[in-house]
């Protein structure tokens, strides 16, 4: 599906998954109306994904709601917690770090072991995940 998504009521959320939100790609259209003094001009930011153009807001509430949904809650404040602390461009930027972490749990960042934060990370916030792999 690639059509344009600018509500949460057009995701059939009870059957998404995280792949369905993964981020392709970034996107942004501008668009103008009218002359001179009646001019007006119009921005849409969203993200490809694979089930369309989903306007950000309406993907971050996608994202909370799925997160909610699966109890990963805590997965996504880790991650934006994780990017305040240890990304250079989200250092006291919080609303950056949120959106990172967003992505970064659409993505599963956390568990693609070619991550470089892969191993600080789970050992911190999801050992489990690492029992048996540090001791081959």
């Amino acid at each position: 599906m690639n059509s344009e998504i600018n509500s949460l009521s057009d995701i059939p959320l009870a059957f998404i998954d995280w792949v369905d939100l993964d981020v392709r790609t970034h996107t942004h259209r501008s668009s103008s109306t009218g002359k001179g003094r009646n001019k007006t001009i119009s921005c849409r930011s969203g993200v490809q994904t694979r089930i369309g153009n989903i306007e950000k807001t309406v993907w971050a509430a996608a994202v909370a709601y799925l997160a909610k949904a699966r109890g990963e809650e805590w997965l996504l404040y880790a991650l934006r917690q994780w990017y305040l602390d240890n990304a250079a461009w989200c250092r006291e930027k919080p609303d950056e770090a949120l959106a990172q972490a967003r992505e970064a749990l659409c993505f599963r960042l956390f568990d693609r072991k070619d991550w470089v934060d892969y191993e600080a990370f789970n050992l911190k916030h999801r050992p489990h995940i690492l029992e048996g792999e540090l001791t081959e």
